[in-house]
């Protein structure tokens, strides 16, 4: 059964993964043991995993962008990542 995590800390787990940090950090961070914040991303629709999951793919989407600016500029390591963006984008879409 999931937890119940306040607002703040909920706006501090989207804050902390948006930073990147581990989750043994933003437990810390809000005041929980970590086996109890691994065991609420059990709960896909709990309010923490989603908190989590938007502010880590909300880095994701920045780091990305700056990495297809540099493929766009010629940058030979940025092309290979942004064309392995691209296979990893056509994997994902034959799953659906």
């Amino acid at each position: 059964m999931p937890m119940t995590f306040s607002a703040e800390q909920i706006d501090k787990i989207r804050e902390a993964a948006a930073a990147l940090m581990s989750l043994t950090e933003i437990a810390i961070l809000i005041g929980c043991e970590k086996e109890e914040l691994k065991g609420e991303f059990m709960y896909h629709d709990s309010p923490a995993y989603k908190a989590y999951m938007q502010g880590k793919t909300e880095t994701v989407l920045l780091l990305k962008q700056q990495n297809v600016k540099l493929a766009l500029g010629g940058s030979p390591l940025a092309m290979q990542q942004a064309e392995d963006y691209l296979i990893n984008m056509n994997d994902d879409e034959l799953k659906l």
